[in-house]
């Protein structure tokens, strides 16, 4: 198998070298004439294939414009996770793993989330955290607010009439493209849910 070179290109260079190649042309009319325009044409489409992959590569903004189609992406780790990345996205906890006792996941609706036990019951800290309790809990439901995309607001509905509702503010941040840290000491995996949101 021949290796792969990981030197950039220098399209300018092997673009010469091709039009060098077929010289001959020059027996023909407008030879000269051909020959700019294909130089031109392969030139152009070089330099507008570089521009692009190097504009998506290193500037956030043409990044996210051009993935906005399938839900906005995170950023260099430490900036905010926006409210329009969390709506419609589901939190999976780093150390999740199939059929693990402990694992769990958050779902963020426009307004509400729900925390969900994937195994018999929720972590006792978050239990604790988000509901002020200590029983054991395989769900808690709740409202979320985010105005500056460091810091989310969450008021758990409380599970029975005796109890109020607790507000808690947690800390959350990018962890690079895919990932969140939150205020709960955990990571997690940021997911879009398959809907047909925006």
């Amino acid at each position: 198998m021949p290796e792969l070179s990981h030197q950039p290109r220098n399209f300018p260079t092997q673009i010469e070298g091709w039009l060098a190649g077929v010289s001959h042309l020059r027996t023909f009319p407008h030879a000269t004439f051909l020959q700019a325009i294909l130089f031109s044409v392969l030139l152009f489409g070089c330099q507008r294939s570089e521009q692009t992959s190097t504009s998506t590569a290193t500037d956030p903004t043409t990044s996210a414009t051009t993935q906005s189609k399938h839900g906005p992406t995170g950023g260099p780790s430490g900036t905010p996770v926006v409210a329009t990345r969390l709506r419609g996205a589901t939190l999976s906890w780093i150390g999740n793993r199939k059929n693990r006792a402990a694992a769990f996941r958050w779902h963020f609706e426009d307004r509400t989330f729900a925390l969900l036990a994937d195994g018999p019951t929720l972590p006792a800290d978050l239990i604790q955290l988000l509901t002020g309790t200590s029983g054991p809990r395989q769900r808690i439901d709740g409202e979320w607010q985010t105005t500056d995309g460091r810091h989310l607001k969450l008021k758990s509905t409380p599970a029975t009439d005796n109890q109020n509702a607790l507000q808690v503010t947690l800390s959350i941040e990018t962890a690079g493209l895919l990932r969140v840290n939150m205020g709960d000491g955990r990571q997690y995996n940021l997911l879009r849910q398959k809907t047909g949101r925006r």
